[in-house]
């Protein structure tokens, strides 16, 4: 069993990697607890059991899907209340830019009326073999999820059946959700918003929230009821739920004035984030880069020296990866003034390594990096060139980008 469930894991499309001795750990505890079966109870106990941050939990939390996918009809799946795209075939939900997301199980067992949860796995079967395109993201089914979830639990506070029957939901059930709904916002009365959160994870509504839950509840149960399964006396309680209006959000990001632009990127203002850099990593070139250029803070502070050169003999050039849509090694123009901070701020770690006379001596119209091979064979990010002794020693990380 567990070396089928690693050959099955070894076959997985963006897996993560197990450490040898997490995987033995893991191995050992299902052998003294003489474990036959990953749908054993057992499992779910020495899950929980594990560390939230271990190793091991991350072994007990891919292992078992992988095994169940192969063994579990949709049919158990759905009567055990859980829900994998691979059990009907499917890929995983993507992310929210389109990208392949890593396998993953939906628990669907905190809807505790069956006839509810059913629904659910049925919408989350639909939704996972839409073509390619109209699939919905992770994020997407994770709200339909706790909406339902919310759902579950507000009927089993206004009704005395506990929600057990959908056939006695009526318009009235409709408004009593509406104000039990109202009141945990007005109230700030704090709720479940993971199916797994302990009550220490629980946060009131908000205006934003508030909105996209009750609207996903509304697109679940008007999807079961266009495709029949729910039953008619139910219309009114359905077309009867509530809707909150979207929120007025501030634009993102929010935009800067140019004047407060150029007051941000001023030679004033650079000297005073330089005189603020005690360790001398380079803040000045960071933020003049990540001005100028924008995108994400991670990738500006993984840039090498070689992102940087010239085109002709005027416009400075930077390389850099765009992840979010999925560009890599992107050409963009860019300003001389990070341009000018970067070659002055390198001119005391140039002149210890014997380069700055050809720095200061740079044809114009030829690329950088010609000149700083030396540098840019090492594969120093600026921040460790920096840190290099008066040996000129290289620094543990020499990998090339």
């Amino acid at each position: 069993m567990i070396r089928y469930a690693l050959h099955r894991y070894a076959n997985t499309a963006s897996r993560t990697q197990w450490r040898p001795a997490a995987l033995q750990a893991v191995v050992d505890a299902l052998a003294e607890h003489d474990v036959q079966s990953f749908d054993d109870p057992v499992v779910a106990m020495l899950t929980e059991r594990s560390g939230r941050w271990s190793a091991e939990r991350r072994v007990w939390l891919d292992l078992a899907p992988v095994v169940r996918a192969a063994t579990v009809t949709p049919e158990a799946s759905r009567a055990a209340g859980w829900f994998d795209p691979a059990i009907v075939g499917a890929g995983p939900f993507p992310g929210s830019q389109g990208q392949e997301n890593r396998r993953k199980e939906w628990n669907l067992t905190a809807v505790t009326q069956p006839w509810l949860r059913d629904l659910l796995w049925d919408y989350l079967h639909d939704e996972a073999l839409q073509p390619v395109g109209r699939k919905g993201s992770a994020n997407t089914i994770f709200n339909r999820i706790v909406g339902i979830v919310l759902l579950s639990r507000i009927l089993r506070h206004i009704r005395a059946d506990r929600g057990e029957d959908p056939g006695q939901l009526t318009n009235a059930d409709a408004r009593a959700v509406k104000d039990m709904w109202d009141l945990w916002f007005r109230e700030q009365i704090p709720i479940p918003r993971r199916v797994d959160a302990s009550e220490n994870d629980w946060a009131p509504l908000n205006h934003r929230n508030r909105h996209v839950y009750m609207a996903n509840m509304r697109i679940v149960l008007r999807h079961s009821r266009e495709h029949r399964r729910t039953p008619p006396s139910m219309d009114s309680f359905i077309l009867g739920l509530p809707q909150y209006p979207r929120p007025h959000e501030s634009p993102r990001p929010r935009p800067l004035t140019y004047a407060d632009f150029q007051m941000l990127v001023s030679a004033e203002s650079v000297a005073t984030l330089s005189d603020m850099d005690d360790d001398d990593v380079g803040l000045a070139d960071i933020w003049l880069t990540q001005a100028f250029q924008g995108g994400r803070i991670s990738e500006t502070l993984k840039l090498r020296l070689g992102c940087v050169g010239l085109i002709g003999a005027a416009q400075p050039y930077i390389w850099r990866d765009i992840s979010k849509v999925d560009l890599i090694d992107y050409g963009m123009p860019g300003e001389w003034q990070p341009w000018e901070t970067v070659l002055g701020s390198l001119s005391a770690e140039l002149d210890e390594l014997g380069l700055l006379e050809e720095a200061q001596n740079l044809d114009l119209r030829a690329p950088v990096h010609d000149y700083f091979q030396p540098i840019f064979a090492t594969g120093w990010p600026v921040s460790h060139l920096y840190r290099t002794d008066d040996d000129n020693e290289a620094p543990d990380d020499t990998s090339t980008d």
